[in-house]
């Protein structure tokens, strides 16, 4: 064909074959895995609404000794072990206490919110419906009338357009005042 390169033949042996393979197996591994972490990533955010309470750990200092005193092994008696280290406190213990929530008071219910203008005035559905169609008739009936310009209507401007060709002689490039 005219206007195409003629794209050498590459000669591939079994080696080059192999290692074309294997990348392309490489490749499509990477996508699925790539598209497995984009659903893992949106379905396994965890949802905890405002209301919801503080969650009580697990893992405590009197609970480790609770359960290693049942088991016959005394921890009280070493007082530097590690995991009765406590870190201190970084902020300035000076400072006047934040008021405390208020657990046993009712809330306040929300006010209400104001309808969407397009909706406000219309008593049902069935009503919303007929103004839908009543407006829209309105609307096509004005460009009907006006009959406006689309892009189907062309325009071709002034051949000559009188700011560029008045005053200019006519020879050669002094074509501008």
């Amino acid at each position: 064909e005219a206007g195409m390169y003629a794209v050498p033949k590459i000669e591939m042996d079994e080696t080059m074959q192999e290692i074309r393979e294997l990348a392309q197996k490489i490749r499509d591994k990477k996508t699925i895995m790539k598209q497995e972490a984009r659903l893992v990533k949106n379905s396994t955010k965890p949802h905890t609404p405002r209301t919801a309470t503080a969650k009580v750990r697990e893992r405590s200092v009197n609970r480790l000794e609770k359960q290693m005193s049942q088991l016959g092994v005394d921890l009280e008696s070493k007082e530097e072990a590690h995991y009765k280290r406590t870190r201190g406190r970084s902020k300035s213990l000076s400072r006047p206490p934040n008021k405390k929530m208020r657990m046993d008071s009712e809330p306040r219910a929300r006010s209400m919110s104001r309808p969407p203008r397009d909706l406000s005035g219309v008593k049902d559905p069935v009503m919303r419906q007929k103004l839908k169609k009543v407006a829209h008739k309105a609307i096509s009936k004005k460009v009907g009338k006006k009959g406006l310009k689309g892009e189907a209507d062309r325009f071709i401007g002034t051949k000559m357009p009188r700011h560029l060709y008045s005053g200019k002689r006519g020879v050669g490039k002094s074509d501008r005042r």
